[in-house]
């Protein structure tokens, strides 16, 4: 029996009926095994038959511990989405808070007001339009400052 066949058997032997061992001796492969799942396959880089035994062993131990690693990788993803997610938050919260001094900047600033005056600034945060559209018409800071503080504690309850 030649090892190829002596590794398909060991991995029978373990439980792996479906599973076939390839083994294709590279020396200029990185992986000295791998496993190719779809098609119930493991190839097996080693050039020599004990260290390519050692690689199916590897490689079978890997398939037994997979369901556990899937088990970390859903946790993993499950905790950076609820990381995303806060960090969306904070950010929102602090363009609230940065546009609520800045509306307080420029309602003690003639200048800035003149700017403003007659523009048809659309500034849009998350998706609510807090400047005007009329031509000559500029909503009070103090006005857009409370909504935008009101607006923020909504924010912060969720």
């Amino acid at each position: 029996m030649d090892h190829e066949s002596r590794m398909n058997e060991l991995v029978k032997s373990l439980g792996f009926i479906n599973w076939q061992v390839v083994w294709q001796p590279n020396e200029t492969q990185q992986k000295l095994g791998r496993i190719i799942p779809e098609n119930r396959i493991i190839m097996v880089h080693d050039l020599e038959a004990k260290a390519a035994m050692r690689t199916v062993l590897h490689e079978i131990i890997e398939l037994k511990l997979r369901p556990a690693f899937n088990v970390q990788r859903s946790l993993s993803n499950a905790l950076l989405e609820w990381a995303n997610t806060q960090v969306y938050k904070a950010k929102e919260r602090a363009i609230e808070d940065l546009l609520d001094i800045i509306l307080s900047l420029v309602e003690g600033s003639d200048e800035v007001r003149s700017v403003l005056e007659g523009a048809r600034a659309q500034v849009t945060v998350s998706g609510v339009k807090l400047n005007q559209t009329t031509p000559n018409t500029f909503v009070d800071a103090r006005e857009r400052t409370e909504t935008n503080k009101a607006r923020t504690e909504a924010r912060r309850d969720t």
